[in-house]
C-alpha cells in the first residue's frame, strides 16, 4: 500500500472523483496505477546501476556557450567574454570560471548535444524533467494529464518503502505567472507527488519538512562539520546539494534539487495559498542590470556556487563509496543564444548542454558536439526523451515500460533511446 503523505502545501490541483478513489484504494489498484511489464518488481524498485539519483536543475537555462561548450575560436559575439581551462583530461575544457570541475573531469560526461522545439520555460521544463513533449507550448501551468517526473515513476515502484522515495527541494520553480510543469507526478496522481522540503530564508534559516517523519534525521544538516557546511557553501545551493546527500544517505531514491532564488513570494495563489517559490535565475537575457546580466551573473552569482557545492558533492560520494551507484545529472530546461544579445543572452533550445556522472555513467568524456557557433548539433544530437530514458534505464527500468494515463491511454514510460556512449 502506497503512504499517503501531507498534500496541505500544494494547492495548485483541487481533488477529483479519480483522486478520491485512488486513495480509497491505497494506490494499489487505481485509476492512475501504471501497466507495467511482469519484469517490473512490485515489492521492491528496479535495480540498476544507480540505486539513487540526484537531479541538478539549473532553471531558466544555463549558457552551454559560457560553461560546457566554449567556442574560443568564434566572433567576440559569439565566444563571449570567458576562457576555457584545461581539465584533468586531455581534450576536455570547461569555463575559467568551474576550477573544482575542472580537476575532477575524469568524474564528469559533458553532453553538448541536447535539442528541442520548445524555447519558453514551462513546456520546455516539463519536456527535461519528464522527457515528454508538454500538450502545448509556451508558459504553461500543471494540469492533472501532465507526464509524470521519474521521481514518481520511481516511487510507484517500491512497496511499502521504509522512507519516501522522491524529494524535491528548497522550493517550487515558477514564472511570474505559473507553477512549471513537470514537478509533481502528473497523472499518476497526486499521492506520488514528492515530499517538498522547503528552506525558509526568512525565519529559522533551516529546512523544513511538511509534517514530521522518517527523514529527521537526515534533514539535521547541522550535525556535520563546519568544515563540510563550508565546502559546500553557505548558502541555499550548497546547503541543498549537503542536504541531497543526506537524503540518498538515508534511503531516499531521487532528489531534485532546484537552482534556489527566492525572489518572489506572489503567489501564484492556489485556493488562496502563498507560498515561497524560485523564479529562473539561470535566464541571463540581461536588462542593463547585474542580476539578469549573462557574465557578470554567470561569473559572480551562480557559476562559483554551482562549482563549489558540485565539486564537493562528488568527492564525499567518492569518499563513502557512493559515488558510483548515484546518478548526479545536472541540466535546466535549454541553453542561451549562441549570439550575445546586448548584455544578455536569449533563450534557446536547438542546442545546448547538460553534464552527468556516478551511477553508471562513463566520466571523462565529451558526447555529441555542436557547430562552431554552437546553434545546432553536428554529432549524436540527443533529446530530452532520449536524457531521460537514459536516466530510467540506469535505474533499472526495461525499455518497453509503459503507462497507462488518466484518459485510459498507454503511453511510453520514455519516449526516447538510451544515450549508449554514456554509459559506462
Amino acid at each position: 500500500m502506497l503512504t499517503i503523505r501531507s498534500q496541505t502545501a500544494d494547492l495548485q490541483r483541487g481533488w477529483n472523483r479519480r483522486d478520491v478513489l485512488q486513495l480509497a484504494l491505497g494506490g494499489a489498484a487505481g485509476l492512475f496505477a501504471p501497466r507495467v511489464p511482469a519484469s517490473w518488481a512490485q515489492a521492491a524498485a528496479p535495480a540498476g546501476k544507480a540505486k539513487a539519483c540526484i537531479l541538478i536543475y539549473l532553471y531558466g537555462g544555463p549558457s552551454h556557450l559560457d560553461i560546457w561548450d566554449l567556442k574560443p575560436e568564434a566572433p567576440a559575439e559569439i565566444r563571449g567574454e570567458f576562457k576555457p581551462i584545461a581539465t584533468r583530461v586531455p581534450g576536455i575544457q570547461l569555463c575559467e570560471h568551474l576550477p573544482k570541475l575542472a580537476e575532477r573531469a575524469e568524474r564528469l560526461a559533458i553532453l553538448r548535444s541536447l535539442t528541442h522545439d520548445s524555447p519558453a520555460h514551462g513546456s520546455a521544463c516539463h519536456q527535461m524533467l519528464t522527457g515528454h513533449p508538454a500538450a502545448t507550448q509556451g508558459e504553461i501551468a500543471p494540469t492533472p494529464d501532465d507526464a509524470p517526473h521519474p521521481g514518481a515513476v520511481l516511487a510507484r515502484s517500491v512497496a511499502s518503502p521504509a522512507v519516501p522515495v522522491f524529494a524535491s527541494l528548497p522550493w517550487k520553480i515558477a514564472t511570474q505567472i505559473n507553477l512549471i510543469p513537470g514537478q509533481d507526478a502528473g497523472f499518476l496522481g497526486r499521492s506520488l507527488d514528492p515530499v517538498w522540503i522547503q528552506y525558509d530564508d526568512q525565519e529559522g534559516k533551516r529546512f523544513l519538512l511538511p509534517e514530521p517523519g522518517k527523514l529527521a534525521t537526515a534533514m539535521a544538516i547541522d550535525k556535520e562539520s563546519e568544515e563540510t557546511r563550508d565546502r559546500y557553501g553557505r548558502n541555499v545551493f550548497g546547503q541543498s546539494l549537503l542536504l541531497a546527500r543526506r537524503l540518498v544517505e538515508s534511503g531516499v531514491r531521487f532528489v531534485t534539487v532546484y537552482w534556489p532564488d527566492r525572489r518572489d513570494e506572489k503567489a501564484l495563489n492556489y485556493n488562496g495559498a502563498r507560498q515561497p517559490v524560485s523564479v529562473p535565475m539561470w535566464d541571463t537575457h540581461g536588462s542593463g542590470t547585474g542580476d539578469t546580466a549573462n557574465f557578470p551573473s554567470l561569473k559572480n552569482r551562480l557559476l562559483p556556487p554551482l562549482d563549489l557545492a558540485s565539486s564537493s558533492l562528488i568527492d564525499d560520494l567518492v569518499a563513502t563509496g557512493r559515488f558510483d551507484e548515484t546518478l548526479l545529472v545536472w541540466t535546466g530546461e535549454f541553453g542561451r543564444t549562441p549570439r550575445v544579445q546586448g548584455d544578455g543572452r536569449g533563450h534557446y533550445s536547438k542546442c545546448f548542454s547538460s553534464m552527468l556522472a556516478g551511477g553508471g555513467i562513463r566520466g571523462g568524456i565529451i558526447h555529441g558536439a555542436s557547430d562552431a557557433t554552437g546553434s545546432t548539433p553536428v554529432r549524436d544530437p540527443v533529446s530530452p526523451g532520449d536524457l531521460m530514458a537514459t536516466i530510467y534505464h540506469l535505474l533499472g527500468f526495461a525499455p518497453d515500460a509503459k503507462l497507462t494515463d488518466r484518459k485510459g491511454q498507454e503511453r511510453l514510460l520514455f519516449p526516447g533511446q538510451v544515450v549508449k556512449g554514456l554509459l559506462a
